[in-house]
């Protein structure tokens, strides 16, 4: 931006320049010279013009570049004051998620978020899949599965070392 403005001032600097040789030469200035001048003079004008408008583009991409952060910044903010009422819980089955803290006798909402995304600042509550045996969530921002508890009366079933 500073480099458009120092460009626009000295362009004005070489038209004042431009403008005294005329005002100093035109009642001796033939026709010729004085087309030549006010075509130079002309020529100047509409660069600064140019460059004028290339330095408002320039302050209104500035503007909107920073209305965005600035977006983005009360953004996180309220996600940090929100993620603050959370904490880390480990399922039955061993998968973590993020609950709401309890307060006193009160339970916070039931749901769980996924750690994944919790922990890169988003907030994707997991969603129950069918499955067989287990009762698993899945995140459906990130994709990841969340076993949340094995279901009783269902044998776990493992598959010997050599067969794997």
């Amino acid at each position: 931006m500073s480099a458009v403005i120092g460009e626009v001032s000295g362009r004005v600097i070489e038209l004042l320049k431009i403008a005294e040789q005329l005002k100093a030469l035109s009642p001796v200035l033939s026709g010729k010279k004085r087309q030549l001048l006010a075509e130079r003079l002309e020529a100047e004008l509409n660069d600064i013009q140019i460059s004028i408008r290339k330095a408002e583009l320039s302050a209104l991409e500035f503007e909107k570049a920073q209305i965005q952060l600035n977006d983005e910044i009360k953004r996180l903010k309220q996600w940090h004051e929100e993620k603050a009422g959370y904490e880390e819980y480990i399922t039955p089955a061993g998968g973590a998620t993020y609950r709401r803290k309890h307060h006193g006798s009160e339970r916070g909402s039931g749901h769980h978020l996924c750690a994944t995304c919790f922990e890169n600042d988003k907030k994707s509550v997991l969603q129950p899949i069918p499955g067989e045996g287990v009762v698993q969530f899945k995140c459906h921002q990130c994709g990841t599965p969340v076993m949340m508890e094995t279901l009783r009366g269902f044998v776990e079933f493992q598959v010997p070392e050599w067969e794997r």
